[in-house]
């Protein structure tokens, strides 16, 4: 039991305990030796109970004592300290996705910092805390980012990022009119052009319905006038087949009479000759 407190302090090393703050910037270092310490000693009795050790198991047993009610107030440090990395974590990816102040959880991260251990001279709000006084440790949102998506159980994990994000905000609102899209871009704090140029997407099918319907109607355009000069050809040509055809029927009609006179005369001239011999 007497060597206690040289554990407490191994662990606040490997742990990087901070005095100012109390609080440790390894958290899991922390928790972790005082399960370990909890099986050596029960593997100890074990032992000393073979050996026929009793004297030194119930120093054992002793120390299990110790650690099982004291080693509580470092457990609860470390809680403390990951519940405000929690909190910090949380509040930073719903600021990278939906891009609002919340003003209300700004503060809350403000007000407890420094009970965190996080530096004050610290520039980053979701700063961490940190025994290097000439390091700043800070929350890293597209690391946070791909963390949350792995926990979330989504399918498509790499879709959640905060730049596919924002280009697929941009390319659903393509066809909304631009005081809309004005509203968006100032939602998503950046200028409606960017917002249009870089972050929208073409999408396929959209492209290819777009241009099959330009290429229809200059289809009909064309279609109608090539349409109107055959039927005008068309018209023409009937007009011109009339008008032959015409020419023909008055030819034959006019070829008929001449055939017809022809041969009355001819048929007069027979009668004049055979009255003539007669007489």
């Amino acid at each position: 039991p007497k060597y206690y407190d040289t554990a407490i302090k191994a662990v606040n090393i490997i742990a990087k305990y901070n005095e100012d703050t109390e609080s440790y910037d390894v958290p899991y270092n922390a928790t972790a030796p005082g399960t370990y310490l909890k099986k050596l000693c029960k593997i100890l009795i074990n032992e000393c109970i073979k050996q026929h050790q009793y004297e030194k198991q119930k120093l054992v047993k002793n120390f299990l004592k110790i650690l099982e009610v004291e080693y509580g107030t470092v457990n609860k440090t470390v809680l403390e300290t990951q519940a405000w990395k929690s909190l910090a974590e949380a509040i930073l990816i719903i600021i990278q996705i939906f891009n609002r102040r919340h003003a209300g959880e700004i503060e809350l991260i403000l007000k407890y910092r420094k009970l965190a251990g996080v530096n004050s001279k610290n520039p980053y709000i979701f700063g961490l805390p940190n025994t290097d006084k000439n390091r700043f440790r800070y929350l890293r949102a597209s690391k946070l980012m791909r963390e949350f998506s792995n926990l979330c159980g989504a399918e498509n994990k790499k879709s959640l990022r905060g730049t596919i994000l924002r280009k697929d905000m941009a390319t659903k609102c393509a066809r909304l009119p631009d005081t809309d899209i004005t509203l968006i871009a100032d939602f998503m704090d950046h200028h409606k052009d960017i917002h249009k140029s870089i972050y929208r997407q073409p999408v396929v099918e959209s492209d290819i319905f777009n241009v099959a319907q330009i290429l229809e109607k200059t289809q009909n355009i064309s279609t109608h006038n090539i349409t109107n000069v055959t039927n005008t050809t068309n018209s023409t040509n009937t007009t011109n087949i009339d008008t032959t055809n015409n020419s023909i029927r008055s030819s034959s009609i006019m070829d008929t009479n001449t055939s017809e006179s022809n041969n009355e005369t001819q048929n007069t001239g027979i009668f004049i000759v055979i009255y003539t011999v007669e007489i």
